[in-house]
Parts: structure tokens; C-alpha cells; sequence
């Protein structure tokens, strides 16, 4: 079954602090799960968190204001 899917993205002059911060709090709880199995990896995931906790804390706005296609 095909499905068609409308991708956004979070940018500089946009909003999507909440996703970006859930997001980034995803990562952050990966890299605690391959802390001692694959620390490479854990290290480049938290850096990904970290980074994307400074957007959502230096851009705020919630995505659903700014893609309005998101809930419907």
C-alpha cells in the first residue's frame, strides 16, 4: 500500500521548538541506552540533543502554528 507523505522541516525562521525538543530528548534517552554498548555512537547522538535543545530553547513556537497542515 502506498501512502503519500508531506515532510516539513524545523528552520532558523520558523517555529518547532516542541518537536524539536522532543525530539532531542529521544536522542538524548538513546544515547543512554548505547552509553556502554556502542559510546561512539552515544557520544554523536547526545551531541544531535544538544544540538537541537539550543534550537528548540532559542526558537520557540510550537509547529502546529507554523505548518498548519500538520494537525489537519
Amino acid at each position: 500500500m502506498l501512502f503519500v507523505h508531506r515532510t516539513e522541516n524545523c528552520i532558523l525562521h520558523s517555529q518547532g521548538s516542541d518537536l524539536a525538543g522532543e525530539t532531542a530528548a529521544a536522542l538524548a534517552a538513546a544515547s543512554i541506552v548505547f552509553r556502554n554498548v556502542e559510546p561512539s555512537y552515544s557520544k554523536k547522538l547526545l551531541t544531535h540533543a544538544k544540538q537541537l535543545f539550543d534550537f528548540a530553547d532559542n526558537y520557540r513556537g510550537k509547529y502546529n502554528d507554523w505548518v498548519t497542515v500538520a494537525y489537519g
